[in-house]
């Protein structure tokens, strides 16, 4: 089963999602945190949801320079170590058949093969029960991308 946490953007989607989580605490997998100051974002985090551990994702490049280091899509600068990371972790808990499995957010990044895009492809493979965030608009392009018919919505 794949269950999709949707709404427009700053929405509370990946909010929405940790409460999710939180009602029976099953399952595991990566949130991907906004951390702003006032209305502006500075960066991402990457949470692990059951050990609550955090790494930076990527950085706004109007409050981060970004360099050689860090990956470069849009206006972020992504950490390639913490998307390693976040591959690994979500690989790890493939193998180890958990579920559901959360990821957050899966969107035009995805949609254009970078970002999640490669675990994404391994968790639909992997059958397992499955809790994605992604901006409401993006959905039906997704369902065609990745081939998916039957989701269960939550606005």
């Amino acid at each position: 089963m794949i269950t999709i946490i949707t709404g427009n953007i700053n929405d509370h989607k990946t909010t929405k999602a940790y409460r999710h989580f939180l009602k029976d605490r099953k399952g595991d997998g990566v949130l991907s945190v906004k951390i702003m100051d006032h209305h502006q974002v500075l960066y991402y985090e990457a949470f692990h949801l059951q050990s609550n551990q955090k790494k930076v994702l990527c950085y706004h490049e109007k409050h981060q320079q970004v360099d050689s280091k860090h990956e470069k899509i849009g206006p972020y600068g992504f950490i390639p170590e913490t998307q390693k990371w976040v591959e690994n972790l979500m690989i790890h808990l493939i193998e180890q058949k958990v579920e559901p499995l959360y990821l957050d957010e899966i969107g035009v990044l995805e949609l254009e093969g970078h970002g999640f895009h490669s675990i994404l492809k391994r968790m639909l493979e992997s059958q397992l029960d499955l809790v994605l965030v992604m901006r409401k608009p993006l959905i039906e392009r997704w369902k065609q991308m990745y081939q998916v018919e039957a989701v269960t919505i939550i606005e």
